[in-house]
């Protein structure tokens, strides 16, 4: 079978690639012209070439704490131990002494998993004969029991740097195991969905990192738009994204997931999953706190056998889109990477004008109008709807917003940071307000008081 789940396991390989840039580099690069049927083949084929590869550069060594008998000191007494020994009527000396050694817990974890392999029969037999004669240089280490292992606890250092990738692999295979007899015995189960969703996240981050770094993709973590005085913020879960990418006027943040079903049913008919639906909108609302509507939300999923999902958006009446999209990884890696392509640009295409969106709430004059409706008629009105109106485009440009953050500042700076912090009204169009009402005709101390009576007049 060249399948797992519905993926090609050659584009599983692709994606390890992009999450670990080391797979492009040294020997790894001529995996990519073989075929492979089965995952297992595949993560033997990376592991061997990887421990090759180390072997070359020297295994790791660390200083590992030893207690032995000897007939000369070495490091430490263990006094206890010497004891212990004369009352044996030996006469050897109990040392404690830390040694250089390959037994680490790094290498430890490599002969483990390669022995799992061993035993699997999804790997063929060429791939057996490989690891079983790269085993033999580890003579020296240990394996280790699979459960003791704590994941968490590895560091890597840029001595040890090479190993992050052959452990990340080593952790898929190993965390596999299951106990399935009385007797202890284990097998590997199928490679897991859970695993599989980690993978498709990294690939799909990595992915936009590489071929589109104008978008500055990260996995940003979004704070809540709260009064954190008055709420217990220990209670709210941390808002983690998997993918936000920043296009031009607009954000994109992306929330992959990796189901057997995209789809959940209900008295016979199919809609989205409620709970995708509720996650992607908080993300949204809680990143635009400003309220600015330039930030849109897509789920990603990774398109399945039983998957009937057609592309689908949600077009909020506040101004952003919420996208809904699939992708098949079991395709040309080819069209993959057209397909993720894509994603940006129905993000950037989005692109409304605010009358179109719905302008923000707080507007009490600018309308979406071409001209003003109030010159020559209110002057004071006239100057509120030429702010708004240029609050609103400043909002859609990295320029603007770079201004008004420097108005901000000039508010700041005469002790209104703090101004109607609960009224609703976004402090960026405090500070433009207040700043373009001092050049009139005041300086920005003196206009503070005529200022927090024309905000009273017009927006309370």
């Amino acid at each position: 079978m060249t399948e797992d789940k519905g993926i090609l396991i050659r584009n599983i390989y692709y994606m390890l690639a992009y999450a670990f840039q080391e797979l492009r580099q040294n020997n790894y690069a001529e995996i990519e012209g073989e075929t492979f049927d089965e995952i297992y083949d595949l993560f033997a084929e990376i592991l061997a070439r990887g421990i090759s590869f180390q072997l070359k550069q020297g295994l790791y060594r660390e200083y590992v704490a030893r207690n032995e008998s000897m007939q000369t000191v070495r490091g430490k007494i263990d006094i206890n131990g010497t004891i212990a020994n004369r009352m044996r009527n030996s006469q050897q000396i109990v040392c404690n002494y830390d040694e250089l050694s390959e037994d680490n817990i790094f290498n430890q974890i490599l002969v483990t998993t390669a022995s799992v392999l061993l035993k699997h029969s999804d790997v063929k037999k060429e791939k057996k004969a490989q690891l079983k004669k790269l085993i033999l240089f580890f003579r020296n280490v240990h394996p280790i029991d699979v459960h003791a292992i704590r994941w968490n606890s590895l560091r890597f250092d840029r001595n040890n740097r090479n190993y992050r990738m052959l452990l990340y692999i080593c952790y898929f295979i190993i965390s596999e195991w299951l106990m399935t007899t009385d007797e202890g015995k284990f097998k590997l189960r199928e490679f897991s969905d859970n695993h599989m969703c980690r993978l498709f996240e990294k690939f799909v981050l990595e992915y936009y990192k590489k071929h589109h770094p104008e978008t500055n993709a990260s996995a940003a973590q979004i704070g809540w738009n709260i009064v954190e005085e008055a709420t217990d913020t220990s209670v709210l879960p941390i808002m983690q994204t998997d993918v936000l990418l920043s296009l031009g006027e607009r954000t994109l943040i992306i929330d992959t997931k990796y189901y057997s079903k995209v789809m959940q049913e209900q008295y016979d008919k199919k809609t989205l999953r409620s709970n995708h639906l509720y996650q992607i909108s908080t993300y949204v609302n809680e990143y635009d706190s400003e309220a600015l509507h330039n930030v849109d939300g897509m789920v990603l999923y990774a398109k399945t056998k039983q998957d009937d999902l057609e592309d689908a958006q949600v077009v909020k009446k506040a101004g952003y889109t919420l996208f809904f999209r699939t992708l098949d990884l079991n395709t040309d890696f080819e069209a993959i990477k057209k397909r993720l392509d894509s994603f940006i640009q129905s993000a950037e295409n989005n692109k409304m004008t605010m009358p179109e969106q719905g302008l923000p709430k707080f507007f009490r004059f600018y309308k979406g109008e071409k001209d003003n409706p109030f010159d020559g008629k209110d002057q004071n009105k006239a100057a509120l709807w030429d702010c708004e109106r240029s609050w609103n485009f400043d909002n859609m440009t990295n320029a603007g917003r770079q201004i008004l953050t420097e108005y901000i500042g000039e508010l700041a700076s005469v002790g209104l940071a703090q101004f109607e912090k609960y009224d609703d009204i976004p402090v960026s169009y405090k500070a433009l307000l207040f700043v373009r009402f001092a050049k009139t005709d005041y300086s920005l101390t003196d206009a503070v008081e005529p200022f927090k009576k024309l905000y009273a007049e017009y927006y309370k």
